[in-house]
């Protein structure tokens, strides 16, 4: 056997050992954009923000991630890029800090209608939106009550 014939044995072992092991880390912590992801999320640049504060405890039922006060219940859109989802822990983590179901949370942010003017917002289909079909743009880098 040629050394060249051995290297591209070993590159093409050590490919398929990496996407392996990506493939479990992609299973462990949940694809923030599959279909079956109960988060909101949009594309925030930080350039921007409103002025309203939602609090609440972090719920999840019918497949949808909401922000549960004593007011009710409320989507909540996260930053993409701030955010990401552990489905077997059942954890959001957000700028890497971690938020387990019935975490307490408060953020800034705003209360809009979806439309196609918010860059990338994804909400999933099992979420309800309430009475005035609203969710929240959370526009914060951090949840800390």
């Amino acid at each position: 056997m040629d050394l060249r014939a051995s290297t591209g044995r070993a590159v093409v072992a050590l490919l398929g050992a990496a996407g392996l092991a990506l493939a479990g880390c992609t299973s462990q912590t949940g694809d923030l954009e599959s279909v079956d992801s109960p988060l909101a999320r949009y594309d925030w640049d930080a350039t921007s923000g409103m002025s309203a504060l939602l609090e609440g405890t972090l719920t999840l039922h019918d497949q949808c991630i909401y922000v549960a006060s004593d007011t009710g219940e409320v989507v909540a859109a996260f930053p993409r890029s701030l955010t990401r989802w552990d489905a077997d822990a059942q954890t959001l983590f957000f700028d890497e800090t971690p938020y387990a179901i019935g975490s307490p949370i408060a953020a800034g942010g705003g209360f809009i209608q979806p439309s196609d003017d918010i860059e990338g917002l994804s909400i999933p289909t099992a979420c309800d939106l309430g009475e005035y079909g609203e969710v929240f743009l959370v526009q914060d880098t951090d949840l800390a009550p």
